[in-house]
């Protein structure tokens, strides 16, 4: 489930304080609601983060010690019952802390799910996500943008004469080179083997055929200073009117790389759809 933190957060407070009203108004106060207190602390640290998970435990902890009607535990066994509530509340603290592993652990999951470990641009799954997400979007709010689609030329004769380890460095190198010269808000993929795709949201024409010229340039010079007989063929497909889905947008793109591989490779073609 996707939520903002914002909006967890606000979730959170808002099941806290209805717990806490349940345990100091309704519940007397014998009975432990310390599992109905653990559900949004632990779902605020999952959503927005460990301190935010510590402070919620804390209010946790001072809405049992102090009542909201101000009514008192018991003169008896108040001693013991502040001894068990400081108990809970070193168990939540250590719960906070293993949820914030555990979310961790999570992400960096997620993380190699989507992500190329070569190169770290998304992989075709991720940068399907991606683009799916732009597609929804151009839809809704009439957006142009543009995807591109390329791979390099002759990149099997790096490997049989140069030796796998140099086809991997000239593939991190591109992602470098795409990484410096693309905006933060473009979505880079290495869809397998030397094919890469590059998603340019709110890019029309003329926008994208500067940025693809520039970025092939600086990727024409990287292999030339590192003596890489590579070039490299690029389709730029610029969507007016958003495609049906993704693999329709990338099909398209698609068909303009192969265009220019089968007219004589490293250039560039546009086209608008």
């Amino acid at each position: 489930m996707k939520i903002s933190r914002h909006n967890a957060l606000v979730l959170g407070f808002l099941c806290f304080l209805v717990v806490a009203y349940v345990d100091g108004a309704v519940i007397v106060h014998q009975v432990s609601l310390l599992l109905l207190h653990l559900l949004p602390v632990l779902f605020v640290t999952w959503y927005v983060g460990f301190r935010w998970g510590i402070v919620l435990a804390v209010a946790m902890t001072a809405a049992r010690i102090i009542p909201i009607q101000g009514e008192s535990v018991g003169n008896q066994y108040s001693y013991y019952w502040y001894i068990d509530v400081l108990s809970d509340f070193a168990a939540t603290l250590l719960l906070v802390w293993m949820q914030t592993m555990l979310r961790k652990a999570y992400d960096r999951t997620e993380k190699l799910a989507r992500f190329d470990q070569l190169t770290g641009c998304l992989n075709r799954a991720g940068f399907y996500d991606a683009l799916g997400s732009e597609i929804e979007r151009s839809k809704r709010y009439g957006k142009p943008f543009s995807l591109v689609y390329f791979d390099c030329d002759n990149f099997k004769s790096v490997n049989d004469t140069l030796g796998h380890h140099a086809g991997d460095a000239l593939l991190a190198k591109i992602a470098s080179v795409m990484h410096v010269n693309l905006r933060r808000v473009d979505s880079m993929g290495r869809l397998g083997g030397d094919e890469f795709a590059v998603l340019l949201p709110e890019s029309c024409t003329d926008a994208a055929s500067s940025t693809v010229e520039h970025l092939k340039a600086q990727m024409d010079e990287a292999m030339r200073m590192n003596h890489w007989p590579v070039s490299f063929s690029m389709g730029i497909a610029v969507y007016q009117n958003p495609p049906a889905d993704a693999s329709r947008a990338m099909e398209l793109a698609d068909g303009l790389m192969y265009e220019v591989k089968n007219s004589g490779k490293n250039n560039v073609l546009l086209r608008s759809f």
